[in-house]
């Protein structure tokens, strides 16, 4: 019989079982384990034991990192009882830390209040405990224990590409939660100033014309990328130029559109260009007031004229700058541009 190295020594079903097991021969049967609590979904934790908490609220455990790598029965049981204790600190510290919870919701309900009541366009999105690794949980005091568990407050706000989005931070106590909050409601009132001075102008954007170009030499529907930025905040793209592939990038911030290629060796992040390889360890300074079109075939790019050379004399030597002050303004509900102008300088 052979073993089969692609499977784990220990599936999820296991660990709940050898978990319940730890926690019957200690005496604790009235703890509660379920393979239902486990979240391998959030983004960056690939193993989660949700843990209930009273009736709405939930203490998430983290795996230690050799959890994803158990190979026998002993690193099995350790682990299985790093879980077992840590369940049963938060059965006892129960009360304690729905009573901590509460108190910092009541603050950051306060705090929300007195923004809103200021102008700002701010809700209190929720409360929660940060993931917490089960080791932190596990003590012999459960008091101690416990106080390492975190309160996660969520707002909601308006994110830097100005569309509704929740943020969450973490506090140890209650009268944290003003000091957390400053920031967030500093960009707060520039993001909403931002949108009203949009709204009375009657568009959502500003694209420069070089990214107008870029989406148009790739046959790329303009006006359906456009608006799926301003909602999304960054759009990617698979391109092509001949025989070369590579990845055109449009994204928002602050109701400005920016863009970023990388096609061959050719590369732009919206403000500059550059080569890898050897077309970048070149000098290439006598092409100021002229353009690349004899290093790529790029029809965009073949066409600028170079506004400014900036020059390294290690890695990649000469960075590329053209006119960005050609824009159009773009209003995401009609699809409509509105006449091109120019920035001021």
């Amino acid at each position: 019989m052979t073993y089969d190295k692609s499977k784990p020594f220990i599936t999820n079903r296991g660990v709940i079982a050898l978990i319940r097991a730890k926690l019957d021969a200690e005496g604790h049967s009235d703890v509660a384990v379920s393979r239902q609590w486990i979240d391998e979904d959030t983004p960056g934790e690939p193993f989660l034991l949700n843990v209930p908490l009273g009736t709405e609220l939930f203490v998430p455990l983290r795996a230690m990192e050799g959890f994803f790598n158990i190979h026998d029965q002993e690193d099995a049981d350790w682990h299985a009882s790093l879980f077992a204790q840590a369940l049963v600190n938060l059965q006892k510290a129960t009360k304690m830390l729905l009573a901590y919870a509460a108190k910092v919701k009541k603050e950051a309900v306060a705090q929300v209040s007195a923004a809103r009541a200021d102008g700002l366009d701010i809700q209190f999105s929720g409360i929660g405990f940060k993931p917490t690794y089960v080791r932190a949980l596990s003590g012999k005091d459960w008091k101690e224990a416990a106080f390492g568990v975190l309160a996660e407050v969520s707002i909601r706000n308006t994110s830097f590409h100005l569309q509704p989005e929740v943020s969450s931070f973490y506090v140890e106590e209650a009268v944290d939660v003003a000091d957390e909050m400053a920031d967030l409601l500093k960009d707060q009132r520039e993001r909403q100033q931002r949108l009203e001075a949009l709204e009375r102008a009657g568009y959502d954007l500003t694209v420069d014309q070089i990214t107008i170009e870029l989406l148009e030499a790739h046959k790329l529907d303009v006006a359906q990328i456009l608006r799926r930025a301003w909602k999304k905040q960054c759009v990617n793209r698979k391109i092509t130029l001949g025989e070369q592939e590579g990845t055109l990038s449009i994204h928002t911030s602050d109701g400005v559109v920016g863009s970023s290629l990388q096609l061959g060796e050719l590369c732009w992040n919206g403000e500059y260009a550059w080569f890898h390889g050897e077309k970048g360890e070149q000098d290439l300074r006598g092409l100021l007031g002229k353009t690349l079109a004899g290093l790529t075939s790029h029809p965009v790019f073949c066409g600028l004229p170079i506004t400014n050379i900036v020059h390294h004399e290690t890695g990649v030597r000469d960075l590329f700058y053209f006119d960005m002050s050609q824009v159009r303004t773009f209003d995401a509900d009609s699809g409509y541009f509105g006449e091109e102008r120019r920035l001021a300088a």
